[in-house]
């Protein structure tokens, strides 16, 4: 299966390439440690172009580039608005979700809180 990337995604991977391949090339191989540098530069392509598709394209395990990834999103940092609602009260809101590159979007009418707590818990 072929895989086309955009302009973009081409630039993120040609970029992180190269300093892998310099890392690489400047540093013994039983001393290298990873600096955070590389590993933000691996997990941001990762998320543009996948987990996988980045791990091969840097001779990445993909085991810890997901791991880096989790943890990167423990210190994420999003902005969230605290409603305070009785359980049995119906409203009508919209929600939106990002999660790595995917974006949700919802209008969601004549629902209750537990309905919109549920259908969020489902989604992440």
């Amino acid at each position: 299966m072929r895989v086309e990337y955009n302009s973009d995604q081409i630039v993120a991977i040609e970029t992180t390439v190269k300093h892998f391949e310099h890392w690489r090339a400047t540093t013994e191989r039983g001393q290298r440690r990873m600096s955070e540098e590389l590993r933000t530069m691996a997990i941001d392509l990762s998320q543009k172009i996948g987990v996988h598709r980045a791990s091969k394209a840097l001779g990445l395990n993909c085991t810890d580039l997901k791991r880096w990834g989790a943890k990167g999103e423990a210190t994420n940092t999003g902005k969230f608005t605290e409603i305070t609602l009785l359980p049995s009260t119906d409203f009508s809101c919209r929600v939106e979700i990002t999660k790595n590159d995917t974006h949700i979007n919802l209008s969601l009418e004549n629902c209750s809180m537990e309905q919109v707590v549920t259908l969020i818990k489902g989604v992440l």
